[in-house]
């Protein structure tokens, strides 16, 4: 997931392992990883406190149900900025990473291993069900940020002129892609039902 909240590299990542998990974490050019200390982690999901979170039995159960567009925590550094983080995927909490919760700066220090977020289990095969565009493959993310060419924590340019970029397609929330292919379905339903009355669509 790239630049979030439409601000360059506020990149974030969801795994999705052979067990059938997803770790969720913070890329390495995520600007609050630059943007030290982290001085709090608040972990909510509509004004519930998730640190309390418990799931139990073999299926799991009892886990926080979330969905792409989802804000999993909120970040607060020592500059008074403060960076939303979402869950990326419909999935259940299934556990937030008490390393990172006993200390918020080991994000920085370990972001693609030890500083993960959290653990979720998606609630379908494809961890792309319900994220449409807004999640990319390792070779997509990776043609994105070299296509920017933009140094880890730097600000990344600017689209050239003439002609979508990948990087201008990613930019959007999780909230504007779900709107946007909503959009794109009603479209095609305006279309299917009344060709006539639509046809410069």
């Amino acid at each position: 997931m790239v630049d979030l909240d439409k601000t360059p590299c506020q990149d974030q990542y969801v795994n999705h392992h052979t067990n059938g998990l997803a770790v969720v974490g913070l890329c390495p050019c995520h600007p609050a990883l630059h943007d030290l200390p982290i001085t709090k982690i608040e972990f909510s999901i509509r004004n519930r406190n998730l640190k309390g979170n418990r799931v139990h039995g073999r299926k799991k159960k009892g886990g926080h149900q979330v969905y792409p567009e989802t804000i999993l925590c909120f970040l607060y550094t020592a500059s008074g900025a403060r960076y939303r983080i979402f869950a990326g995927a419909w999935a259940h909490l299934l556990e937030l990473n008490p390393r990172v919760l006993a200390d918020p700066n080991l994000l920085a220090r370990e972001p693609l291993t030890d500083g993960y977020l959290a653990i979720l289990n998606p609630r379908s095969k494809s961890i792309r069900d319900r994220a449409g565009k807004l999640l990319l493959t390792g070779e997509q993310y990776d043609a994105v940020r070299a296509a920017r060419e933009a140094p880890i924590g730097a600000p990344a340019k600017a689209p050239r002129a003439g002609g979508e970029t990948p990087e201008a397609m990613a930019i959007e929330t999780p909230g504007e892609a779900r709107e946007r292919e909503e959009k794109e379905e009603e479209r095609k339903r305006r279309r299917t039902h009344s060709p006539e009355k639509y046809p410069g669509e």
